[in-house]
């Protein structure tokens, strides 16, 4: 009769703890993949994830940064209320 011993589900959670993990310097991998029940090629596949969808929230953020015209909670804009108060740029 073989032991059957209970892992826990890999959840996105404990995916970026394991990512963590092995990223720290002097990380005994194979150590922590048996400690998770993982292979080599699951851990690649991690990886490949975690990387990719870093960059795809980065590049999300970019494209939808704040403006530069914030609004307000009265509904107005910051840049109308100040450029009223800025000199023409060329005389009158």
């Amino acid at each position: 009769m073989t032991k059957t011993k209970s892992t826990q589900r890999l959840t996105a959670q404990r995916k970026l703890e394991l990512y963590q993990a092995i990223r720290a310097p002097d990380a005994p991998v194979g150590e922590i993949l048996r400690a998770y029940g993982l292979h080599l090629d699951d851990l690649r596949e991690i990886e490949q994830t975690i990387e990719s969808a870093a960059l795809a929230a980065l590049k999300v953020r970019g494209r939808h940064g704040p403006s530069r015209a914030t609004s307000r909670p009265n509904g107005r804009c910051n840049w109308s209320r100040n450029s009223a108060r800025r000199p023409a740029p060329w005389p009158s």
